[in-house]
């Protein structure tokens, strides 16, 4: 008995129904109820992809009209450079320096937040399709272990056979790594935001423009245009 997966980035949540009612039933007869929470969580730990994509789309348009900007100002620089220099000139061009360079970190700290949310949603979404398979997996192995001969002579010894058990406990074991490897992901990616919010919040807007770039005499046309 197998379990579909939801592909990365797939907006479908797919749940295996049968599968997981086969093991919370059989964990109940076995005394081990705490498996059906288990299993309600991790209806859960799928989430809404939809939702996780659109923010993280939010974030890299917003990175691309402060691209565009800065290719703008590269071009007009190009366009000065050709015709000018002096002093004014010369406080422009170590100005736009600042401003290129801050657009720029702008532009790169936008991008690597969208990349982080789709990062972890990949990531969210192979830890789901992995408990998921294990719910088939425990469910096949139950299934097995209650097909067989060995427990029609079980049965009438004990309501729950051996090898159903042993499915149980290690359905746990394997549910209970994953958790850990799903708290381990959103803790590094919490970091990995405070990282980047630390990074913003240590850029620094331009000053306002030198005031000899407003002087006409500062402004030279160069000696190839003479």
């Amino acid at each position: 008995m197998t379990s579909p997966t939801v592909p990365i980035g797939s907006t479908a949540e797919v749940f295996p129904e049968q599968p997981a009612q086969v093991v919370i039933e059989w964990a109940e007869k076995a005394g081990q109820t705490v498996i059906r929470g288990i299993i309600d969580e991790i209806r859960d730990w799928l989430g809404h992809p939809e939702e996780v994509r659109r923010i993280a789309q939010l974030w890299s348009d917003a990175s691309t009209p402060i691209g565009q900007a800065n290719e703008g100002i590269v071009t007009a620089r190009t366009d000065l450079t050709a015709y000018w220099e002096g002093p004014a000139y010369d406080a422009f061009n170590s100005y736009m320096d600042h401003v290129n360079q801050t657009i720029t970190d702008t532009q790169t700290l936008l991008g690597e937040e969208a990349n982080a949310i789709i990062a972890l949603r990949s990531q969210i979404t192979e830890t789901y399709n992995a408990a998921i398979m294990f719910i088939g997996e425990c469910a096949a192995a139950i299934y097995d272990a209650t097909a067989s001969v060995l427990w029609n002579i079980e049965q009438l010894w004990a309501a729950v056979p051996a090898a159903v058990t042993q499915a149980l406990s290690a359905f746990m074991t394997k549910v209970t790594d994953l958790a850990t490897k799903a708290t381990t992901i959103v803790t590094e990616y919490g970091q990995g935001i405070l990282a980047i919010t630390q990074r913003a919040s240590d850029l620094r807007p331009p000053n306002d423009a030198p005031r000899a770039i407003s002087e006409p005499d500062n402004w030279t046309v160069n000696e190839a245009n003479r």
